[in-house]
C-alpha cells in the first residue's frame, strides 16, 4: 500500500470526505487490476446488470472520467445523506 500510495502521490488529490480507509482500498495491491473497470458510460448500467447477474452482487459505477487529463487523479466522495 506504501508504494503505492507514494508512486501516485504527486498527481494524486483527495477531496473532502475519502477516508484514510478509502485510501488504503485505493492503494491496496492484492486488488490492483481487479477493482475497477473503465466502460463507455452509454454501456455502464448494462455492465453493472451483467455483473450482477454473473453473482457480483456488489457491483456498483464509482465514478465518472470527465475529460482528458495529463496524469492528475482526483478522488472525490459524494456521500449519500
Amino acid at each position: 500500500n506504501e508504494r503505492n500510495a507514494e508512486y501516485s502521490a504527486g498527481r494524486t488529490q483527495f477531496g473532502r470526505g475519502v477516508t484514510e480507509k478509502m485510501k488504503a482500498v485505493l492503494f491496496d495491491a492484492q486488488t490492483s487490476g481487479g477493482l475497477l473497470v473503465t466502460v463507455p458510460a452509454k454501456s455502464a448500467n448494462v455492465f453493472i446488470r451483467d455483473l450482477r447477474n454473473a453473482g457480483v452482487k456488489d457491483a456498483q459505477i464509482v465514478g465518472v472520467i470527465r475529460r482528458k487529463s495529463k496524469g492528475a487523479i482526483n478522488v472525490l466522495c459524494d456521500q449519500p445523506k
